[in-house]
């Protein structure tokens, strides 16, 4: 059995996904615009300020900077209130955590709306940290986070499992050395056969996962 665990959070542990892939459409009807049938597929590929061009192409009124602080507001209320675990996510965290495996979680997203959904759903306190990606200064298309993470809890990343949906993620895990667990999530479907080629494990949830 692996010492430790690296949890990614989105897509992994939780079921967030549709949040980030619904949260343009809603937010232009939240300013009483109608979007295009498609919007999503047409700025997903945008960085924030063509997609804040795009936007204001469509009618919207508000600044940049406006934009950014309603959808980052709309974004942690969905967090803070509707965001739930994948099934059987909980209670495998907790298992392993009674279990004596260290826990911790690595995420790309930010912890201000994430913490407040770890908290509600049991999860926060079985885990020694949850670190951010900003905060580490380096990304998840580099191998040296995971060996950097698996060393904060005291192993090397060999000792380690490390649990992701993406792709690349996953990857990049496996060129650190670790062995990876890939998560089934709608969001990376046309990935299943990499993901699949790339992950030691595949599973569609939690609930009938064995501690690795």
């Amino acid at each position: 059995m692996k010492k430790g665990y690296i949890f990614d959070l989105d897509g992994t542990l939780l079921d967030s996904m549709p949040v980030w892939k619904t949260i343009g459409r809603r937010y232009l009807l939240s300013q009483g615009i109608t979007p295009p049938e498609g919007v999503e597929e047409f700025y997903k590929t945008m960085t924030f300020h063509e997609t804040a061009l795009y936007f204001q192409s469509l009618g919207l009124q508000a600044s940049e900077q406006e934009m950014i602080d309603a959808i980052s507001a709309m974004v942690a209320e969905d967090y803070a209130l509707h965001v739930e675990a994948k099934a059987g996510a909980v209670e495998y965290v907790k298992k392993a955590k009674e279990a004596g495996i260290a826990l911790c979680a690595l995420t790309a997203s930010e912890k201000g709306y994430l913490l407040p959904a770890l908290k509600r759903l049991g999860l926060l306190d079985c885990f020694t940290e949850v670190y951010t990606c900003t905060e580490l200064n380096k990304s998840k298309q580099q191998p040296e986070i995971f060996v950097q993470v698996a060393g904060f809890l005291g192993l090397s990343v060999e000792e380690v499992a490390v649990f992701e949906d993406s792709l690349h993620c996953i990857q990049t895990a496996k060129a650190a050395g670790a062995y990876v667990v890939a998560m089934e999530d709608a969001a990376v479907a046309e990935d299943k056969a990499a993901i699949l080629q790339a992950a030691d494990q595949y599973i569609c949830d939690f609930t009938q996962f064995p501690l690795v």
